[in-house]
């Protein structure tokens, strides 16, 4: 798809495997077309639109977005961003939208794209682009939302705990990126945050 002059027509050409609601199947196409949504919508590029829309009101600057052979951002997956920017997103999703008393997002829109609609991977749930989980700590256990990229790039989010946590790394081969990652957030995070700040 990504080396296809016309990344849209490939994903759109492709045989048709389950009907719809009979099986969940994860696809970065389906989400290279609803960049191609947002492009037509917005009347930009699709990184430009998250430019003006996302990434300036949240003073991230710095970042390199991946393009497929037509020129169009990678709206799957290839998206580099510094740590610190990574968990501004998160600190967004974590406050409703809201960032530094400003909506960038609506708070119906982050509530509806990060409610889990379908079972992906086990122990994660799917929702609009974002995954869901729960993880056990000790004798409790915490509802989480994430942003998952390959590797092992994570920006988990726990409302229970007020808290984002943000992983990188470069597991990119290693199947067993997501155990690793979330072991970090299970043994090491959450055992240290038991509790918000009052």
């Amino acid at each position: 798809m990504y080396e296809s002059p016309d990344p849209y027509r490939y994903v759109l050409e492709r045989p048709v495997v389950y009907d719809p609601d009979e099986r969940w199947q994860y696809n970065s196409g389906a989400t290279a077309l609803l960049g191609a949504v947002l492009k037509k919508s917005a009347g930009e590029p699709l990184r430009d639109f998250a430019k003006d829309a996302l990434f300036d009101p949240l003073q991230i600057r710095d970042f390199e977005w991946m393009a497929m052979k037509n020129g169009d951002a990678i709206a799957g997956g290839g998206l580099r961003l510094r740590p610190r920017d990574m968990a501004k997103i998160g600190q967004l999703v974590l406050n409703g939208g809201e960032w530094q008393g400003r909506r960038i997002v609506s708070e119906t829109w982050v509530k509806e794209s990060t409610k889990p609609r379908f079972e992906g991977w086990n122990p994660m749930r799917y929702a609009y682009q974002w995954w869901a989980g729960t993880s056990k700590s000790a004798d409790r256990t915490f509802d989480w939302t994430a942003a998952v990229g390959l590797g092992g790039q994570r920006i988990f989010i726990v409302p229970a705990l007020d808290l984002v946590v943000v992983t990188t790394a470069g597991l990119y081969r290693d199947e067993s990126q997501s155990y690793y990652v979330r072991s970090i957030l299970e043994d090491n995070v959450l055992t240290a945050v038991r509790d918000p700040a009052p």
